[in-house]
């Protein structure tokens, strides 16, 4: 059975034991921070020990499913980059920064979104810095998603580490954007995210994508409290 361009509601664990090894050039994806959000009803951990008991042996798994010269992106909370307990855990990696317009109330502002890099032999990979920014107005109507990522960031980092005709997991897809990128891009896609509405939010923006109609928004809405991270002097750096 193929997996390929499909989402579906399964575990990073149920969908990982299901593929082959070597079979994945990019492993791009967004998984629990462990810094104890909620996602209805489900509690991260809230300290890197508990957090890493879990997505260890997931990030271990990567490994066997990627091919010699794929990579892996995958978002982490800033604190962990900073204090260097990310980088005990797996080593070398290049960081990213993923950038958007937003708003916080009635101010526009910046979010920023961190990403380690790393290759499939562990070791960093030789990158300059890379900051992705998204334009303020891609996003006008907010896709109900706590965590989403914007669209053209995730392409480029899409297009920087793959090429047309690759297949990219992500295993925690949320409301599906890395589908949306490599389905925009030629690339193939892999992606499960363990709630169901989210699956149904990244159906439908892909529907959506092949009549030609925005990708960006949906009109199925969760409910939920929005959390916006506003770094001070971001605009300036940028």
């Amino acid at each position: 059975m193929s997996y390929e361009n499909k989402i579906l509601p399964y575990t990073a664990e149920t969908l990982q034991r299901l593929l082959t090894k070597r079979s994945i050039s990019l492993v791009l994806t967004d998984p629990p921070y462990g810094v104890g959000y909620e996602y209805h009803g489900w509690r991260e951990a809230t300290n890197w020990y508990d957090h890493w008991t879990y997505l260890g042996p997931i990030w271990d798994d990567w490994f066997r499913l990627l091919k010699p010269d794929g990579h892996i992106v995958f978002f982490q909370a800033i604190r962990y980059m900073d204090d260097g307990t990310l980088e005990k855990a797996i080593g070398p990696y290049h960081q990213i920064a993923l950038a958007k317009w937003t708003l916080a109330g009635s101010r526009k502002c910046y979010m920023l979104d961190f990403a380690a890099i790393q290759t499939a032999s562990r070791k960093r990979p030789d990158f300059q810095r890379e900051l992705f920014l998204t334009k303020y107005g891609e996003m006008d109507d907010f896709i109900p998603h706590r965590c989403f990522k914007p669209l053209q960031g995730m392409i480029a980092i899409v297009e920087l580490l793959t090429k047309p005709g690759d297949v990219v997991l992500d295993p925690y897809c949320g409301s599906g954007t890395t589908a949306l990128a490599c389905h925009l891009t030629g690339r193939r896609y892999i992606c499960a995210d363990m709630h169901p509405p989210y699956v149904g939010i990244a159906l439908e923006r892909l529907a959506w994508a092949d009549k030609g109609l925005s990708p960006y928004a949906s009109r199925v809405k969760i409910r939920g409290e929005w959390r916006y991270f506003r770094h001070d002097g971001t605009e300036v750096e940028l």
